[in-house]
């Protein structure tokens, strides 16, 4: 039974470290589309071919 536990603790901690390392990767793309979005924004008012940025 010992045996058997241990084996549940590993997979435990295993799914720990991948949902660990979804939310990293879930945070990372909202953070690229806030940025997508705060770019095309600034690129409404400030158009690139004016050369003002």
């Amino acid at each position: 039974m010992a045996k058997k536990k241990d084996g549940l603790k590993d997979k435990l901690k295993q799914i720990d470290r991948e949902a660990s390392r979804m939310r990293k990767w879930i945070d990372a793309t909202k953070r690229e589309q806030e940025a997508d979005r705060r770019r095309k924004q600034f690129e409404k008012y400030y158009p690139a071919d004016k050369g003002w940025n």
